[in-house]
């Protein structure tokens, strides 16, 4: 194998990237990346082969977490049995790859997403329909993403565990973004009703957008009922969730200044 990996990496040029996708056996040789590196200078390494390399590449699942710590690249297949085309292949939902996708990005990272074309090179039907629909609402939220950051820590989330006669209230789980005044708000998840709430923060925005249709959507800063015990927080109201049930809603919040994290 070192022969190889020196061959790849003295007779062709300048490489950019050298992906690993071998390490089953957890085997662990640093040196292998080293003599990558001293061969071709500023490469990127992923994590699967015998050291850590420089970015991580999860598969087919979200981590957990408002932001990752190191870069990553997230894989995910439109196929749920093969990362080729398979004749008998069972799908992923459209929302599915929809909610995996935003949560991936608001939390800082990319997304890889496969398709497998068939025999004769062409895009089985089923994929094309999935790649037309997520595109379709990637246009509509991609502004959340460009020039966006994580900002997820600014907000917190409550749940409901029952503690012999007493509970705590569960509360919607949410991600942000942030791009200088403006904050956006992943839904990454179905959302539990019409409203959600944005603890602990608590400045009215002047104006709050549901990106996926351009509606305006009714913002308080007030105490709710079973908060009774606790200071007003921003609330946001009038969600179609009953509308919009295939998909992922990102709403835009726009601040005349700077919220404190």
């Amino acid at each position: 194998m070192r022969n190889q990996v020196r061959e790849l990496c003295t007779n062709y040029g300048p490489i950019y990237q050298f992906f690993w996708d071998v390490n089953v056996a957890a085997y662990e040789d640093p040196s292998l990346n080293d003599m990558i590196r001293e061969l071709q200078p500023g490469i990127l390494i992923n994590d699967r082969g015998p050291g850590r390399g420089d970015y991580s590449t999860p598969e087919r699942h979200v981590p957990e977490g408002g932001a990752f710590t190191r870069p990553t690249e997230a894989c995910q297949a439109l196929g749920r049995e093969s990362w080729g085309y398979k004749e008998d292949e069972d799908y992923y939902s459209h929302q599915f790859i929809m909610q995996s996708m935003d949560k991936i990005l608001a939390m800082g990272g990319n997304y890889l997403l496969n398709v497998g074309p068939k025999p004769d090179g062409t895009i089985a039907q089923e994929n094309v329909e999935a790649l037309e629909r997520i595109g379709a609402w990637y246009r509509t939220v991609r502004e959340a993403f460009d020039g966006a950051v994580p900002a997820s820590d600014m907000v917190f989330r409550d749940e409901i565990v029952m503690e012999g006669s007493s509970r705590r209230m569960v509360r919607d789980e949410v991600l942000l973004t942030r791009k200088g005044n403006t904050l956006y708000v992943h839904l990454y998840k179905d959302p539990q009703s019409t409203s959600i709430l944005l603890k602990p923060l608590d400045v009215l925005p002047r104006k709050a957008t549901l990106l996926n249709t351009g509606e305006t959507l009714e913002t308080r800063v007030d105490t709710v009922p079973w908060a009774w015990r606790e200071k007003p927080y921003l609330r946001i109201r009038g969600l179609p969730v009953n509308r919009l049930t295939d998909s992922v809603m990102v709403i835009k919040l726009e601040f005349d200044e700077s919220v404190s994290e």
